[in-house]
């Protein structure tokens, strides 16, 4: 909306323009309107057209947050450290995948490997089970790498990796352990050409 000060201008120079006019064509009445609807003209000009555009820039913001937040969901990889492998597991094969939901399973399998410099990742079976990949013990240093790890309508997929280093002068396995939530209850294993399914219970 124009300033008072401007808007008292304007009509000034509204009135010395009909004033010029021949007044015998027109009667007072028609000039008074017509100085009426030259200002209702000017006054409405001004909409508040601004206040509009933000309304509609904070409503795409919303928007666009809510698209981020519903994407970023992910599924979070915890390691546990501080744990060992029993040696009554057998190996058929190079690896073997293990699944368990109760402490009594997972100290049926694993043991506690507390040493000075490191920590032991504690348990929480009421919210999540605990898988493990673990390589055929051998004198050649095995380190595993996780690689996929996605999750999806209770169904997981694992993509690993096994590096391979230097030969040892004893024999030794590796061992990888890792909490899942509990709505996860089928895993696939996938490391190259191999493909391993198991069952969470």
């Amino acid at each position: 909306m124009l300033p008072p000060m401007k808007f008292f201008i304007l009509l000034l120079l509204i009135n010395t323009i009909i004033s010029k006019i021949n007044i015998k064509k027109m009667k007072l009445k028609k000039l008074s309107i017509l100085t009426i609807t030259i200002a209702l003209i000017v006054a409405c000009d001004a909409t508040p057209k601004k206040k509009e555009t933000k309304n509609i820039d904070k409503s795409v913001e919303v928007v666009e947050k809510k698209e981020v937040q519903t994407n970023t969901t992910t599924t979070r990889f915890v390691e546990l450290t501080g744990y060992f492998v029993k040696n009554d597991i057998t190996f058929d094969n190079t690896y073997e995948f293990v699944a368990v939901s109760n402490q009594k399973d997972f100290d049926a399998n694993f043991g506690i490997a507390k040493t000075m410099d490191n920590e032991v990742t504690p348990l929480d079976f009421e919210k999540f089970n605990i898988v493990a990949i673990l390589v055929k013990p051998s004198n050649q240093k095995n380190e595993i790498k996780i690689d996929t790890y996605t999750a999806n309508n209770g169904k997981m997929l694992v993509g690993f990796s096994n590096k391979l280093g230097e030969e040892q002068s004893f024999t030794s396995g590796e061992l990888l352990l890792f909490k899942i939530p509990k709505a996860i209850t089928n895993i696939d294993f996938v490391s190259g050409s191999l493909t391993v399914n198991i069952k969470v219970n």
